[in-house]
Formats: C-alpha cells, sequence, structure tokens
C-alpha cells in the first residue's frame, strides 16, 4: 500500500541491495519518522472511536 511502513521498509531493503546507501539512509530517516507516529494515530484512533460512541449516545438537538 501507497505510504504504508512496510512499502517503505522494502524501499529500504532494495536501496541497500542495489547499493545506493545515500537513498537507503534518506528513506531509512522517513521510515523512522513514520514509526514514530504510529502511537499518536493509534491514540487518535481510540479517542475518535469514543467520540463516535459519544455522538450515537446523544438526541439530535437540531431538530
Amino acid at each position: 500500500m501507497r505510504g504504508s511502513i512496510a512499502r517503505l521498509e522494502k524501499r529500504v531493503e532494495k536501496a541497500k541491495a542495489a547499493g545506493h546507501t545515500e537513498i537507503a539512509t534518506f528513506l531509512n530517516h522517513k521510515l523512522a519518522h513514520r514509526k514514530s507516529l504510529v502511537p499518536t494515530l493509534q491514540q487518535r484512533e481510540k479517542d475518535l472511536a469514543k467520540v463516535a460512541t459519544w455522538c450515537r449516545t446523544q438526541t439530535n438537538a437540531a431538530s
């Protein structure tokens, strides 16, 4: 999947295998940054699920 961590990991491996160390280093930095976002995104997903649950329990005040 485009933009996924798994895809970026494969790109790093291909760059290393081809001997493109500068590209591999650049992609590794992108990979590290993307991996650092995972905990924040997981927490936001949990928070949004709670908000969605709360919204379903509210009456429609706009009517």
